[in-house]
C-alpha cells in the first residue's frame, strides 16, 4: 500500500523543473503586460499633448482673428512661438492654417485647422483640431 523511501527519490526534481518552468512563463507573461502597459501610458500622454498642442494653436489663430482691444494689453499669440514651445518641450510638431473664406447668404465664414504630431517612431501620435468662425 505504501511505497518505500527508495522508490520516490526522483519525484522531487520532477516537481522542481516543472515550478521553474511554470514560474518562468508567469515571469515572461507579467513582463510583456507590463510593458503593454507601459506602451498603452506613453500613447496616452503624447495623444494628451497632442490634442492640446492643437487646440492651442487654433485658439492663438483664433486670438489673432478676433483681437481683444478691451485692456491696455497687446493681443499678442504668436504662432511660432507656440511652435518652438511645443518642439522643445513635447516633442511636438504643430501645423495650422486659415482656410478661404465661404459665404453663405450674407454671411462670410472661414476655417481654421490644427494639426499636431507628438513623439517618435513607434510611439508617434497625431491629432487635429477644426474651428469655423463667422466674420
Amino acid at each position: 500500500m505504501f511505497r518505500s523511501a527508495r522508490k520516490q527519490q526522483g519525484s522531487v526534481l520532477i516537481v522542481a523543473v516543472f515550478v521553474i518552468v511554470v514560474m518562468g512563463m508567469m515571469a515572461a507573461m507579467l513582463n510583456r503586460m507590463q510593458w503593454s502597459n507601459q506602451d498603452s501610458h506613453v500613447r496616452e500622454v503624447n495623444g494628451t499633448h497632442a490634442w492640446l498642442a492643437a487646440q492651442s494653436a487654433s485658439e492663438c489663430m483664433l486670438v489673432n482673428e478676433y483681437p481683444l482691444s478691451v485692456s491696455g494689453a497687446q493681443p499678442t499669440c504668436s504662432l511660432s512661438d507656440l511652435k518652438v514651445f511645443y518642439q522643445d518641450n513635447h516633442n511636438c510638431v504643430i501645423d495650422s492654417e486659415r482656410s478661404r473664406d465661404w459665404a453663405l447668404g450674407e454671411d462670410s465664414y472661414f476655417q481654421i485647422s490644427s494639426r499636431a504630431v507628438c513623439g517618435s517612431k513607434l510611439h508617434q501620435v497625431e491629432r487635429q483640431h477644426e474651428v469655423w468662425g463667422k466674420e
